[in-house]
């Protein structure tokens, strides 16, 4: 699906420049995988990464106390994700499978991909990561995005842990606002590796949230 920018001034007061030149470098490597983006529901692709994104960068924000770049965080999230696209591809039938398991058995899809496959996305876009000479604390990222075993001074498995959890969780069919502090955390070790609250992180979540209605309806034209 072609992506094109509703309104160029926009995006960039909601995103800031160099987030929305990320997401443009990320939609021009989606688009230079067609036809296997085509194989997959693209919309939901850009749903979570866009949240991923945003989350991500923001949780940084909070607990690196300007130690490392938000910027890299931002990146991450828009990549958590991108193995799915050559999996499906791969797979043609595979991504309907994976949605009417975790319906039926309320299974995560990294946890599906594994049982039917032996891997996941994750290891998938690491490796894709690699492929492209990214930097192997970017291919990091990703391919640790769905492991829970985090360390407690590993801020940046923590940050990106959560941001993909986070994202999984939301509907975005039905992506009520009030819906976000219902969202469950588990792993409440992450609010201590990040030095935050739940107040705090309700907080967060609710920001990245509009922030992410209003950066993806300024990039792919559409509100949610």
């Amino acid at each position: 699906m072609s992506r094109q920018i509703a309104n160029i001034d926009h995006a960039i007061g909601i995103l800031g420049e160099q987030e929305l030149n990320n997401l443009i470098l990320v939609s021009c490597i989606v688009e230079t995988m067609q036809p296997i983006a085509s194989a997959m529901d693209i919309t939901s692709f850009w749903q979570s990464s866009v949240f991923s994104a945003v989350i991500a960068c923001n949780l940084s924000k909070h607990a690196c106390n300007g130690s490392e770049d938000p910027q890299e965080y931002f990146i991450a999230g828009l990549l958590l994700n991108v193995g799915q696209l050559l999996i499906y591809y791969r797979e043609p039938g595979l991504q309907g499978k994976v949605k009417r398991l975790m319906a039926e058995s309320g299974q995560s899809d990294f946890e599906i991909e594994k049982e039917q496959l032996g891997f996941d996305h994750a290891l998938v876009g690491a490796l894709m990561a690699e492929s492209w000479n990214f930097p192997e604390a970017l291919q990091q990222k990703i391919s640790r995005h769905h492991d829970d075993s985090i360390m407690s001074d590993d801020l940046a498995h923590a940050i990106v842990f959560l941001a993909g959890y986070l994202a999984d969780q939301l509907d975005f069919s039905d992506p009520a606002l009030e819906s976000i502090d219902e969202l469950n955390l588990e792993n409440t070790t992450l609010l201590e590796i990040l030095s935050m609250t739940s107040s705090d992180l309700t907080s967060i979540l609710n920001k990245s949230y509009v922030e992410y209605v209003q950066a993806f309806h300024a990039f792919c034209g559409e509100s949610s």
